[in-house]
């Protein structure tokens, strides 16, 4: 188990409320107790959040938020145990996992 949560705000005026989104995260700690992530778009208005339940790949290379190599795209995901490791453009994450894009 992992668990993930996403803030977004319709209004380009304001910013998302980072401890509201830190909050959510820390709540799933029984589905993640093995890592903790976020990230926070330039704009302030989207915010990812993870938290990690390490199985098979108990490095940080599994570490979410995920980010493309350009820095252009961040993924969070559930990982799965499947061999799974490409969704098409040119994005490798090193750890194995299901993607949502």
């Amino acid at each position: 188990m992992c668990g993930i949560a996403t803030i977004y705000n319709y209004q380009h005026s304001c910013e998302i409320d980072h401890e509201e989104l830190r909050v959510i995260r820390d709540h799933m700690i029984a589905r993640g107790p093995d890592g903790a992530g976020h990230w926070y778009s330039a704009d302030g208005r989207i915010g990812l959040a993870h938290r990690r339940l390490s199985i098979m790949d108990l490095s940080e290379h599994g570490a979410q938020p995920m980010c493309s190599a350009d820095g252009r795209y961040v993924i969070t995901t559930v990982p799965t145990l499947n061999r799974t490791n490409s969704i098409g453009y040119a994005y490798r994450p090193p750890a194995l996992c299901s993607y949502n894009l």
